[in-house]
């Protein structure tokens, strides 16, 4: 539960560094695996292409959609789609 005494940079803040913050729903619905061109969802802290077995990590809520930067699906599955990678 957020306090409701706290501001919302704070809890930007917090969501974006302690847990995560989910990508904008417009946004996801653009975006494409660099790869195939397929789409991809939205699993924690990744952005993952079901066809190419890849997931693209979002570094402090911007996806890196960098094909070379993109981890195999099955690594995120073993870190349960977390990483403590930064910009």
């Amino acid at each position: 539960m957020v306090r409701k005494d706290l501001s919302p940079i704070i809890i930007f803040k917090y969501y974006a560094t302690i847990n995560f913050m989910p990508i904008a729903k417009d946004l996801l619905k653009i975006l494409a695996c660099p790869k195939c061109k397929g789409d991809v969802k939205e699993n924690r802290m990744f952005l993952v292409c079901d066809n190419c077995k890849l997931a693209y990590p979002v570094l402090e809520n911007i996806p890196d959609m960098l094909i070379d930067d993109a981890w195999p699906l099955e690594k995120a599955k073993k870190v349960n789609f977390k990483h403590t990678l930064k910009l």
